[in-house]
């Protein structure tokens, strides 16, 4: 699966890439462009993970952690499915599970971000090291969010093409996290329809069987909702997007031609946009394939990346997923060279990566406060013109499958 040439390249950039974030974190360079978790004075890294080691000493003592979690300094209350409280011998290995265990995962995320790319050039190479060092994926290391663990996931799921296995994953995902259920399109990944019943059944009832047992749990879960609604240049969802669209005059002190105005400035390049997709689609007759690597991890990246961006109100971290994207999109860049639609995905979805480390570091140091709503116009469009290429994308693949299927019954 992956060559001699490809496992060294991977060993050596994952140990530069890991000093880079030890030196960047321990001596506070990440900061402010990934807002400090700070509590007396102290800066606490890795607090996303550390709620759940929190939670789970809670429950030992008999806490309902979904209502109360006084063994997290913050206060803050379990928003995660019962799987993460069932982290093995917490009280005696504390250290372990607060400071060990993150680094690990990171340094798996690391990896699998690295196994997916190809180094076969300079490109492979350039834009991997744009990647790991963007802003979503400081921001995910820094906290140690456990949306890297879905997104190791996702890399499973693209690699491996055991059913058996992918049932195990696409359970653990849901129960943990419950938005991961859309990658239950990886069941559909099978071109014998009784095969695809069969074990879409079997899924369908161990998650409903798991739900139900877990119905008061995940009620409170949802009334804990706006713990993790983010906002501005950290918000990552069409909800936001439309609240700023709305509420922010541009430019000029009028609503109506501020309106106007933002429309001029996103009308004409989403018109762009879909006449380069279409024709790229309609000339090519073109759809992804889940037949090789680069295209399964793409088809389950998009739906994380739309359900997320549909569905919620998210922070940033979740944007990790768009490296997922990328494998596909440099096969197609390097393969159609005369479609320049391929260039300009790739080219849009890096400038997406180059920049959000600089528009962030302004906004979140207040240098320029008073064109801080610029910055997220700019972040909430770019986030919109490769929503808009994704969806396309995902649903010509996904209205080709369903047709295909259709001919197979």
């Amino acid at each position: 699966m992956i060559d001699k040439k490809q496992i060294i390249s991977v060993f050596i950039l994952s140990l530069f890439v890991s000093f880079c974030y030890y030196f960047l974190i321990s001596n506070f360079l990440v900061y402010p462009t990934v807002a400090p978790m700070i509590y007396n004075g102290n800066i606490y890294q890795f607090a996303d993970w550390k709620v759940i080691v929190g939670a789970n000493l809670c429950e030992e003592l008999g806490y309902d952690v979904y209502l109360n979690n006084p063994c997290d300094i913050w206060g803050r209350k379990h928003v995660y499915g019962e799987i993460f409280l069932r982290l093995p011998f917490v009280e005696k290995f504390k250290f372990f599970y607060f400071e060990i265990f993150p680094i690990m995962i990171n340094y798996i995320f690391i990896v699998c971000i690295l196994s997916i790319f190809r180094f076969k050039n300079s490109t492979a190479y350039i834009s991997t090291i744009l990647i790991l060092f963007s802003f979503p994926v400081m921001l995910a290391i820094e906290r140690a969010n456990n949306d890297i663990l879905i997104f190791i996931f996702v890399v499973l799921l693209a690699y491996y093409k055991n059913q058996a296995l992918s049932l195990v994953i696409l359970i653990v995902t849901t129960i943990s996290k419950f938005y991961p259920i859309v990658l239950v399109i990886k069941l559909f990944f099978e071109k014998n329809l009784k095969k695809i019943i069969i074990n879409l059944s079997i899924f369908i009832s161990l998650i409903l069987l798991i739900f139900f047992y877990e119905s008061e749990q995940i009620s409170k879960i949802f009334s804990n909702r706006a713990q993790y609604t983010s906002g501005g240049i950290y918000d990552f969802s069409l909800i936001g997007t439309m609240k700023f669209y709305k509420a922010t005059y541009f430019f000029i002190n009028n609503k109506f031609l501020s309106i106007l105005i933002f429309l001029l400035f996103l009308g004409g390049p989403i018109i762009y946009l879909f006449i380069k997709i279409k024709f790229f689609l309609k000339e090519k007759n073109y759809s992804l394939d889940y037949n090789f690597f680069e295209d399964r991890i793409f088809i389950l990246s998009s739906i994380l990346i739309l359900i997320c961006y549909f569905s919620f109100q998210n922070y940033a971290y979740r944007e990790i997923f768009f490296i997922g994207l990328m494998p596909w999109v440099l096969k197609m860049k390097m393969s159609y060279t005369k479609y320049d639609f391929c260039s300009l995905f790739f080219y849009l979805l890096i400038f997406k990566f180059l920049v959000s480390i600089p528009i962030t570091y302004i906004y979140m140091s207040q240098k320029f406060k008073d064109i801080n709503h610029i910055f997220i116009f700019f972040k909430y469009s770019l986030d919109l013109f490769l929503i808009i290429i994704i969806t396309t994308i995902f649903l010509n693949f996904l209205i080709k499958h369903l047709n295909f299927l259709k001919q197979n019954i």
